[in-house]
């Protein structure tokens, strides 16, 4: 009922002077429906770990949320109540992650937002091996419930055009793909993962050529001709495609406040090609191969 509304984690601070601070920077900027508030990591009191969240960059956001660069997290924004009749509800049927395609939303509903270039909340991690809710993500029910986030994207009138709509169908079959990563590392169930595959082709966000690549991969995941595959995908995809550790994605050092603007360096992972020596060059691998064979004998 209150006219403006701010999501707090259960586990998260607002750091001091966060709320009058942003009551006040709606009230100066009335044409907006909300405003991006920076967050920072630690462990046991705000500032022990020197890492935040996430950082603006010159990549449309709609754009990093669908390819799971989550600009910013549930606490990050406040809203003017009104605006949010625009995006509707929670998705309360999505495990994990549910802030994400809930400001998915709000984007592409048109809402408009700036970001304040201020840390003033604070993301507690885990702390001696406890588990966070967080992590449920990562059970079979959380990796399914994003696979139907993905769907629901690929069905849904994204108002994108030309390279940029182009960008987003190569995200979203990178994040099915990072899907069925998941669903090999912690239940070795390629089945699924073949099946989770097959979205990306059957809703033509990939070719031919990229989705044959994607099960060789899938089918001989770190093997050597699985890293020919990927190594393949790294060569013919663009930068928008995933092959990328999107785990580490949002680790950013506080460092990188000073910066104007921020290069985005931070977001630029390593492959998941397993062998150096394959990213190196395939001819190098095979050498590097038929060296070890004759060393056997």
């Amino acid at each position: 009922h209150g006219e403006y509304l701010i999501f707090l984690d259960s586990d998260d601070l607002f750091l001091p002077g966060a709320l009058s601070a942003r009551v006040k920077s709606m009230e100066d900027h009335k044409e907006l429906d909300f405003i991006v508030f920076i967050g920072e990591f630690f462990r046991r009191e705000p500032g022990d770990r020197g890492m935040l969240w996430n950082m603006p960059t010159s990549v449309n956001p709609l754009l990093r949320f669908i390819g799971d660069d989550i600009p910013w997290q549930t606490t990050g924004p406040i809203w003017r109540t009104k605006s949010l009749v625009k995006t509707g509800l929670w998705d309360e049927g999505i495990i994990g992650c549910d802030d994400a395609e809930f400001h998915t939303r709000a984007l592409y509903s048109k809402l408009k937002y700036r970001f304040a270039h201020t840390v003033d909340y604070a993301i507690r991690g885990a702390v001696d091996n406890r588990m966070q809710l967080g992590q449920i993500v990562v059970t079979r029910r959380g990796i399914m419930s994003q696979v139907a986030r993905i769907k629901k994207l690929c069905l849904d009138d994204i108002d994108l055009a030309g390279r940029e709509l182009s960008a987003a169908r190569s995200l979203m079959a990178g994040s099915l793909l990072q899907r069925c990563v998941q669903m090999i590392d912690v239940y070795d169930d390629k089945a699924e993962c073949l099946k989770i595959w097959k979205i990306a082709r059957d809703h033509r966000l990939i070719a031919w050529k990229t989705y044959f690549l994607g099960c060789l991969w899938l089918k001989k995941y770190r093997s050597f001709w699985g890293d020919i595959a990927a190594y393949l995908l790294n060569c013919f995809e663009s930068d928008d495609f995933l092959l990328k550790n999107r785990a580490l994605l949002g680790n950013v050092p506080t460092a990188c406040l000073d910066e104007d603007p921020y290069d985005g360096r931070y977001h630029r992972q390593p492959s998941f090609v397993g062998s150096a020596a394959v990213r190196k060059g395939i001819m190098r691998y095979l050498v590097y191969r038929l060296r070890a064979k004759t060393a056997l004998f």
